[in-house]
């Protein structure tokens, strides 16, 4: 137990599982005279897609200090009380135990260009024994009888055609068929559009819905397909879900059924800027934020909507919710006080406390500056990258809170953005090996002028396409070889195999996978490869490589490990 409060506590299993790697770390927080700072918040920050996150928050004792058990790998550390901060890293060791002095002041953070080590347990490769080899295989096998057993939900119901749009998504429901149906039965004819949402949204939806989400949804849905949306802002109005929370549980009206959202939700006005005033009103009346008082994690909308204590973060939520009851196209935002909606015809952001737009600053009217990103080498040579790998953070109340803005590359090779002048964080971090990441973080300060030109220079970033190498290509055979479509090399039981199978289909290209294990059902991607399966007998430490091949030139170029970027 490391921290507790009346509506939470916080324990840290880290010891459970990093054994005798575990790190003790006292952390002390001073200002700049050098006395401790007691009560200042602090956070623990990994970076994790796209920038910095905090994973948790404590808060230093009445000597300014706090101590807490780590493992071996890299993170940062960042403190703040009122207007005064400080981050720093703290790098991988092998240190049982160490300390960390944190002095606080008003100067900006530090820019960073680090290297972040995340040391894998040292092992010896064995050949598993042959009870667990049989224990996978029996695993497998009861994998294969859940989904014929969810393969009975798919036969056709009377009188369903097999391309309707129903039938594609009482199959979609797989083991929550069932609860799909209660509400179709219920319901009778469903609109065909509402049954295409099902379809595009996120599966889960599907699979954990009852009946009667189902039917709110659905004459949540009913209520707003008239009105003059784009396909993709219905989609986000009737989404019920926000930001990764549970779904809300349906009420019940005597006149109109099941419903999505509570009435107290619904605000009048003639536009969506004065719908939001009066939304923004309704929020600071009935919702005090106090986390203290608050109840801990991401709460559903059902629970929260009762609550009079809420998190800054519960509200901002909250508020999403409540814009989306009154047909306003509306998403979460990573910045304070702040959703994102589409108001007059524009997305923009919305500041719920203030009952306002967002201006960018302390100006009356947004100012906008241009940024310009060029990222090169440590030689000077620029680098082609992801522009989603840039990412614009705002640093408020210990937090890095990511700018729904997205990057343009332009004919230079530079990346560019437009934005209201502010202080910013930019943020960029990169793979350079399973156990290594590399991060920069940098200043952005519109203060003294509207154009800023930045150069990143990462360091070790890898250029790892290269020409196939002998193994590669032995595994690969010469017939295999004539193809011009993308190879996978790889497991279906691993992680990064995985990812790496994301992204290819994400290409939209040809492609085959070759594996070592045999399947009795398999992919029509997937190819058994005996010599494959030959070098993991061989060397166990094969089972969990990846390798990408592509051919360009007539000439097959390869990647180990999971890439940001294809070379075509």
């Amino acid at each position: 137990m490391i921290a507790s409060g009346r509506y939470h506590k916080s324990i840290n299993s880290t010891p459970n599982y990093a054994g005798e790697r575990t790190r003790e770390v006292q952390i002390s927080v001073l200002d700049e005279a050098g006395q401790a700072v007691p009560e200042a918040a602090l956070g623990i920050f990994v970076y994790n897609w796209g920038s910095l996150r905090p994973i948790s928050y404590f808060r230093t004792d009445e000597e300014g200090q706090f101590t807490i058990s780590v493992g071996r790998g890299a993170f940062y550390l960042a403190a703040q009380k009122e207007d005064k901060h400080a981050i720093t890293l703290v790098p991988s060791s092998e240190e049982s135990s160490f300390n960390v002095d944190m002095v606080i002041s008003e100067l900006d953070l530090p820019d960073q260009n680090q290297i972040l080590h995340y040391p894998s347990n040292e092992f010896e490769w064995q050949q598993a024994p042959q009870s667990y080899q049989d224990n996978v295989k029996r695993i497998k096998e009861l994998i294969a009888e859940r989904d014929k057993g969810f393969a009975r939900y798919e036969l056709l119901p009377q009188g369903v055609a097999a391309d309707s749009l129903y039938w594609k998504v009482y199959a979609a429901c797989r083991g929550n068929a069932l609860e799909f149906k209660l509400f179709a039965d219920r319901v009778g004819h469903l609109e065909p559009g509402f049954l295409s949402y099902l379809l595009s949204d996120d599966s889960k939806l599907l699979w954990q819905m009852k009946a009667n989400q189902f039917e709110a949804l659905y004459n949540f849905y009913l209520e707003h397909k008239f009105f003059d949306y784009s396909e993709d802002e219905l989609r986000l109005i009737i989404s019920p879900a926000v930001y990764y929370e549970e779904l809300p549980q349906p009420i019940y009206d005597k006149k109109r059924g099941w419903q999505l959202y509570p009435k107290m939700f619904y605000q009048s006005g003639n536009t969506e800027l004065e719908k939001l005033a009066n939304i923004s009103r309704f929020m600071a009346k009935r919702y005090k934020v106090r986390p203290e008082k608050a109840l801990a994690g991401l709460l559903p909308a059902s629970t929260a909507w009762g609550r009079k204590h809420l998190t800054a973060l519960q509200k901002r939520i909250l508020a999403v919710n409540v814009a989306r009851a009154n047909g306003i196209p509306a998403a979460f935002a990573r910045i304070p006080n702040l959703i994102v909606a589409k108001i007059m015809g524009e997305w923009q952001y919305y500041d719920i406390e203030k009952g306002e737009i967002w201006s960018g600053g302390e100006q009356e009217e947004a100012v906008m500056g241009s940024l310009k990103v060029s990222v090169q080498d440590e030689e000077g040579q620029p680098i082609s990258i992801d522009a989603s790998k840039l990412v614009v953070t705002k640093w408020e109340d210990a937090n890095f809170y990511a700018l729904n803005h997205s990057f343009r590359q332009a004919e230079d090779g530079s990346y560019t953005l437009e934005l209201p002048q502010n202080k910013y964080y930019l943020q960029f971090g990169y793979r350079i090996s399973d156990s290594q990441t590399g991060f920069l973080m940098q200043k952005i300060d519109f203060e003294e002028t509207d154009e800023l030109d930045i150069v990143l220079k990462p360091q070790q970033y890898p250029r790892a396409w290269q020409e196939m190498d002998d193994f590669v290509a032995s595994i690969i055979g010469e017939e295999l070889l004539e193809t011009d479509q993308i190879i996978i090399l790889g497991s279906l039981d691993h992680e990064n195999s995985l990812r790496t199978l994301d992204k290819v289909k994400a290409l939209d290209k040809e492609f085959i996978w070759l594996g070592y294990q045999e399947m009795s059902d398999p992919p029509s991607y997937y190819q058994f490869c005996q010599a494959w399966q030959d070098a993991v007998n061989q060397d166990q430490r094969n089972a969990v490589r990846v390798f990408t091949l592509v051919k360009k030139d007539g000439k097959w170029q390869m990647f180990e490990g999971v890439w940001d970027e294809m070379r075509m």
